[in-house]
């Protein structure tokens, strides 16, 4: 045998070898499929409870008469509600392309995407420390300064709709709309709490808003959440961040002339 055929013949035992190596593209999609399922499970559970609390408290300003433990409890659902969706394709459907795969396979579980999960929002159940102070102090402006809150509301979506349009809310949107291959649990909480944190850097104006509209207010969690959902999962989401500043610029406008439009500075009816 020449020398170039052995060299041709050993060409073709290392392709074999490299492309025998045991694969299970239909194992690895199960995993995919669960997980997000599960994601998507306790975003469902989590607008469900919402609702309900929402039913038995209604909307108002300030915390409602809520303490500090159970007000955190109520934002971390109402977090959990609103921002999961738009995260769990991310994190629970990966590519081969990315980091974290080998032989053209992800390398994740479902514990890992759901320790992801979890990280994710740990970050946006903190916000409910601030979330706590700013509701409590708008709603002593709306029983004691209403024409304080007002003008404190007008100056909230007025930030809101700016902030659509800065350098660092497109940084971050930018990555919070990348994959997320999450290879161990331990992995997937440090890229979930790091996720969490450009998710946060991207959106915390938008959800600022919730304690003008009233944080138990389920048709601004509706249309907030969209929003989210909208700039992270949408081709056209650069178009919505755009739309959205100026929608929120207006409302600052809009609420100085109608109050009402403002649940979070006036008391409404239980719902």
């Amino acid at each position: 045998m020449s020398r170039l055929a052995k060299s041709r013949l050993g060409c073709g035992d290392m392709t074999n070898t490299a492309t025998d190596r045991p694969r299970t593209p239909g194992a690895t999609l199960a995993v995919s499929s669960v997980s997000r399922a599960t994601l998507l499970v306790i975003a469902a559970g989590a607008w469900i409870g919402t609702i309900v609390w929402a039913r038995r408290t209604g909307n108002g300003p300030g915390t409602m008469g809520l303490g500090f433990l159970p007000f955190i409890g109520m934002w971390a659902l109402m977090m959990t509600a609103m921002m999961l969706p738009a995260v769990t394709g991310r994190a629970a459907l990966g590519r081969s392309d990315l980091p974290g795969a080998s032989d053209g396979q992800p390398r994740h579980g479902a514990r890992s995407v759901l320790a992801f999960g979890f990280g994710y929002l740990l970050v946006w159940a903190a916000t409910g420390l601030p979330a706590f102070g700013a509701a409590t102090g708008e709603g002593s402006l709306a029983g004691h300064h209403p024409d304080i809150a007002i003008a404190v509301a007008a100056a909230i979506f007025a930030l809101a709709g700016l902030y659509q349009f800065t350098p660092a809310k497109r940084a971050s949107l930018a990555r919070c709309r990348q994959s997320i291959i999450p290879t161990s649990v331990h992995a997937g909480l440090r890229r979930g709490l790091v996720f969490g944190g450009w998710c946060l850097a991207c959106s915390w104006a938008a959800m600022a808003l919730m304690i003008v509209f009233g944080v138990m207010n389920i048709a601004a969690m509706v249309g907030l959440a969209a929003v989210v959902y909208a700039e992270r999962r949408w081709s056209a989401g650069g178009t919505v961040r755009r739309i959205v500043g100026v929608a929120s610029v207006a409302g600052g406008v809009l609420v100085v002339l109608w109050p009402s439009l403002a649940a979070g500075i006036h008391q409404m009816p239980s719902m």
